[in-house]
């Protein structure tokens, strides 16, 4: 068992001494914000995570605290800034405040997202080592992706690296690296994940030009071993706390045509589908005024709405249309009770409350028999007497 101290009680730093934890070291967290911390010593998780348990983790607003520790992680935010940039200040005073407190012998863990060089200037200000260990958690999943992660990418010496893999256990699988290539492995996968998702939205646009089915082509493409079907749904766009961050800070960086390209894809999303909207309510003798949405939060499973494009889409159409808003975590209630008197229901989140509705009492309840399917879930579903416009694909018209 080692003594940990974990910098940063937000997602990354929540599900890392939650983990660490429940593989018998003793951790404690750290965070500036007393009353989140207040409310963590009572039990009360600020986010929602299936299945992360805080049995075994101690909190304080203490920095001195880190005095004790062997490992020290940083967990901080590190967001976008107007430009794109990451803004790092979050970061940089999380340095200067344990800097006092440090034990020489301590080993200094970076699991925040930095730039490309990060590692190398905190060893400056610190006058230590320090090791580059990127997250790669699925918000939702983040306990199974602790617990089984597909590998574990370690930048530094060969002394420190190792030491740290320790922490995890014998069994999975290590990347030993530099720690720019540590750094840059995070990027490089979350813009690799953001270049399939704007992919299929891509051939998404030209199966609404051509009258193909996207849902059917991205299926037929992924089947192929050397592609792979992960990350090839097309919809209304990616967010969260992470893809939109990434890429937005590598395109900052770097001068990357790819990159750039994924980005504008994923803004156009939004602007393609109220579009479909507005121009689908022109066909009607009165226009679509009463509007449902299905979804708020930026993917099923979580209540994150960091830059959903669910709550984009809301703010898109409320200047056209009433709104009413359901979300089975975020905007609990009745699902089926926002629909009376809509002309329009809008798939935003494909939480799996929605996949199966009663289409015959949703028929009743509607207005029009409208759904516009901002997540494709209905493409292989039998959707008897509605109208659905999907994004690649409709049915009905």
């Amino acid at each position: 068992m080692k003594t940990l101290a974990i910098i940063g009680a937000g997602y990354v730093g929540l599900t890392t001494a939650c983990g660490m934890a429940s593989l018998g070291h003793d951790v404690i967290c750290i965070d500036i914000d007393a009353e989140k911390i207040d409310r963590l010593k009572a039990g009360h998780m600020p986010i929602y995570e299936p299945g992360l348990c805080l049995d075994g983790v101690r909190f304080t607003t203490e920095i001195s605290s880190v005095k004790n520790a062997d490992f020290i992680f940083i967990c901080v935010g590190t967001p976008s800034q107007e430009s794109g940039a990451v803004d790092m200040s979050y970061y940089d005073a999380a340095l200067e405040a344990m800097k006092p407190y440090l034990n020489p012998h301590a080993i200094i863990i970076n699991k925040s997202t930095v730039p490309v060089g990060t590692a190398a200037r905190a060893s400056l200000v610190l006058g230590m080592p320090v090791v580059s260990n990127p997250e790669f958690l699925r918000e939702g999943q983040a306990v199974h992706d602790f617990q089984n992660p597909d590998r574990i990418v370690l930048g530094g010496d060969k002394f420190n690296t190792r030491a740290v893999a320790a922490l995890y256990g014998s069994i999975h699988r290590v990347f030993f690296m530099s720690p720019e290539s540590a750094e840059l492995t995070k990027y490089a996968a979350n813009c690799m994940l953001a270049t399939r998702i704007s992919f299929a939205n891509e051939i998404a646009r030209i199966c609404d030009d051509t009258g193909a089915n996207v849902v059917d082509v991205m299926e037929a493409v992924g089947a192929d071993k050397r592609i792979g079907p992960d990350f090839l749904k097309a919809g209304i766009g990616y967010g969260g706390s992470c893809f939109p961050k990434d890429v937005r800070a590598m395109i900052n960086a770097y001068e990357s045509p790819i990159i750039g390209g994924v980005d504008s894809i994923n803004q156009l999303q939004i602007i393609m589908m109220v579009t479909k909207i507005l121009q689908r309510s022109l066909k009607f003798d009165e226009p679509i005024k009463e509007i449902a949405i299905w979804g708020r939060s930026f993917k099923p499973g979580t209540d994150d709405t960091r830059e959903s494009p669910a709550v984009e889409l809301f703010n898109n159409l409320k200047q056209y249309a009433n709104i009413a808003l359901h979300d089975p975590i975020t905007n609990p209630g009745g699902m089926y009770d926002i629909l009376c008197g809509a002309d329009a229901l809008v798939i935003a989140t494909d939480h799996d409350e929605y996949k199966n509705p009663d289409f015959t009492y949703m028929r009743a309840l509607m207005k029009r028999p409208l759904i516009f399917d901002g997540r494709n879930i209905y493409a292989r579903t039998d959707t008897p007497g509605f109208e659905v416009v999907g994004v690649g694909y409709r049915r009905g018209l």
